[in-house]
């Protein structure tokens, strides 16, 4: 098919190719030898081992981890990915978000992507966390359990909230089955990482259903409010 349809760059919009390589070079990689323990928020200096949030406000994880910074011109791939079915996107970056993974060692039961509402899961047709779940779990020869997280309510979007606003905004916005995720280790994945609301409301409602441990991994990470454009 992308030998009769050529894709284009979802970076720079170039025929031939999902996501060139002048593109590629120009994506702003995590260091993931300096980055916080806990939430893998990237640090300044390599004496640091934990953020300010993580002092004061931990994430109920047991850790998170991101590939690049949510900036041009990966950012504009994954709003390709997000809202024009650019879903060739979630294998492209899958080795990526692999080896990220694997450097951490985590013991991994069952992959969940971050759901979306229902609304928004018809609106869109599919859900972008899902499109990159999909590989990694074949990867790492987990299940893939969409079905033991769901969004349970309607929430506005987060795009323009403050980061209490959206950790208001999500509280409660999620409920997991115990039937799948009782006494395992869940790996999240998700898009992007802003605040960390979202993956956090997802983790307590696996934990409250009796998960043994929660872990979260997103192809990009905002590093500050204003990053965000989703």
């Amino acid at each position: 098919m992308d030998w009769i349809f050529p894709p284009s760059c979802a970076g720079c919009g170039a025929t031939g190719l999902r996501f060139c390589p002048s593109c590629a070079a120009q994506v702003m990689r995590i260091n993931q030898d300096q980055v916080c323990r806990f939430c893998g928020t990237p640090l300044s200096t390599p004496a640091e081992d934990a953020c300010s949030q993580c002092q004061n406000t931990p994430l109920v994880l047991h850790g998170v981890r991101s590939w690049a910074l949510y900036q041009e011109p990966l950012r504009k791939a994954i709003q390709s990915l997000k809202y024009h079915r650019n879903l060739a996107l979630g294998d492209y970056f899958a080795p990526d978000l692999l080896h990220v993974l694997l450097s951490q060692h985590w013991s991994i039961d069952l992959v969940i992507p971050v759901p979306l509402s229902p609304a928004r899961q018809r609106q869109r047709g599919y859900n972008q966390a899902s499109v990159l779940a999909r590989p990694i779990a074949l990867a790492l020869q987990k299940p893939l359990v969409s079905r033991g997280l769901k969004k349970c309510r309607e929430t506005p979007s987060q795009v323009g909230r403050s980061a209490s606003e959206r950790w208001e905004n999500v509280q409660g916005a999620f409920e997991a089955d115990p039937q799948y995720v009782t006494g395992r280790s869940v790996l999240l994945i998700d898009d992007v990482f802003t605040t960390g609301a979202t993956l956090n409301a997802c983790a307590e409602a696996l934990l409250a259903a009796g998960a043994s441990a929660t872990y979260g991994l997103t192809l990009a990470r905002a590093i500050s409010h204003a990053d965000d454009q989703l």
